[in-house]
C-alpha cells in the first residue's frame, strides 16, 4: 500500500485472543506506513465518543468476528453512516455465509476468510471497490468469488 492508511480495528467478544493478535500483526505488517486505531473499553459514554472519533479518522473498519452474532453492530452502523468501507474477517465460518446474515441486511461490507493474502487483497482493493459499488447503488454484503479467492 503506497499511501498511509488508517484502519479502525474491532473484534467480536468470542474471537480467540490468538486470532486477534495474529490479525493485528498481519495488518500492521501490511500497512507499513499506516496505523491501526482501536478503543479498548467501549462501555463508558466517553469511550463511546472516543470510538466514534476514531472511526471518523479511519479510512476503513476492519472487524474480526467468530460468527454473525458476534458482530459489533454499533461500529458497523457508524461506519456505514460515515460511508467508510467495512471488511469483516470471518474467523470460523464461510465468508459466503455473510449473505444470509440478517444483521448485515442492507449494509455494504466485504466478508473475507481468515487468510493473510486475502486480507492484504481486501485492504488494497476494497476501498475503491466499495466506492464503485456505492456509485452503482449496491447495499448488500459482498464476498469475493471463489475464483478470486483461489488465486490468493
Amino acid at each position: 500500500m503506497a499511501t498511509p492508511f488508517t484502519v479502525f480495528f474491532s473484534c467480536g467478544m468470542s474471537v480467540r485472543y490468538s486470532e486477534i493478535v495474529k490479525l493485528r500483526s498481519w495488518v500492521l505488517e501490511l500497512l507499513s506506513s499506516g496505523s491501526i486505531l482501536s478503543v479498548e473499553d467501549t462501555s463508558t459514554p466517553s469511550a463511546q465518543k472516543k470510538r466514534l472519533s476514531k472511526i471518523q479518522q479511519a479510512d476503513l473498519l476492519l472487524m474480526i468476528a467468530d460468527n454473525h452474532k458476534d458482530l459489533c453492530l454499533d461500529e458497523i452502523s457508524i461506519a456505514q453512516r460515515l460511508k467508510k468501507p467495512i471488511v469483516i474477517v470471518l474467523a470460523n465460518i464461510e465468508e459466503t455465509s455473510i449473505h444470509q446474515s440478517p444483521e448485515l441486511a442492507g449494509i455494504l461490507c466485504l466478508g473475507v476468510p481468515f487468510r493473510k493474502k486475502v486480507i492484504r487483497h481486501a485492504l488494497q482493493f476494497w476501498p475503491a471497490e466499495y466506492e464503485a459499488f456505492l456509485a452503482q447503488g449496491k447495499n448488500e454484503p459482498y464476498c469475493y468469488p471463489q475464483l478470486v479467492l483461489s488465486k490468493l
